[in-house]
C-alpha cells in the first residue's frame, strides 16, 4: 500500500487540526518510531522466511541425496549378492569336478594289480625279454 504526496499532505492537516501545534512534532517522531519498528519487524520476518526457505531446500536436497544413497545401496546390495552366489555357483562346481576326480583316483588304484616286491622287480627289469630261444655261441662258452 502506497501512500501519493497529495494522500500525505491530507493526513498532515488532518493530524494538524486534530492534535494541534504543540503535539504534532511528538506525535510524528512517535510515529516515525513505530514506522522504523514495523520495516525492522517485516525486514527481519522476510529474513527468517528466507531462511526458512533455505532450510527447506536444503531439507529437499538432503532428502535427494538420501533417496540417492539408498538407490546406490540397494544396488550394490544386489551387486554383491549376485556375485557371491556366482562365485558360490563356482565353486561348487569346483567341488563336483573334485569329488569326481577323487573318485576316479580311488577306482583307477583299487583296480591297478598288487604290486611285485622291489628286489624282484628290479631282477626283471635288468634281464632284456626276446621272443627268441637264446643262442649260444662258441665264443661264450
Amino acid at each position: 500500500m502506497k501512500i501519493g504526496w497529495g494522500e500525505f499532505v491530507i493526513i498532515l492537516i488532518i493530524a494538524l487540526l486534530v492534535l494541534g501545534p504543540e503535539k504534532l512534532p511528538a506525535a510524528g517522531r512517535a510515529l516515525g518510531k513505530a514506522v522504523r519498528s514495523v520495516k525492522k519487524y517485516v525486514r527481519e520476518a522476510t529474513q527468517e522466511l528466507e531462511e526458512i526457505d533455505e532450510f527447506q531446500n536444503i531439507k529437499s536436497d538432503m532428502e535427494g541425496i538420501q533417496k540417492d544413497l539408498k538407490t546406490m545401496g540397494a544396488s550394490l546390495e544386489k551387486s554383491v549378492t549376485e556375485d557371491i552366489q556366482a562365485v558360490e555357483k563356482d565353486l561348487g562346481a569346483a567341488e563336483q569336478d573334485l569329488t569326481a576326480a577323487g573318485k576316479e583316483i580311488e577306482a583307477a588304484v583299487s583296480e591297478e594289480p598288487e604290486t611285485v616286491p622291489a628286489q624282484e622287480t628290479e631282477t626283471a627289469a635288468a634281464e632284456p625279454i626276446s621272443a627268441e630261444p637264446a643262442e649260444t655261441t662258441q665264443e661264450e662258452t
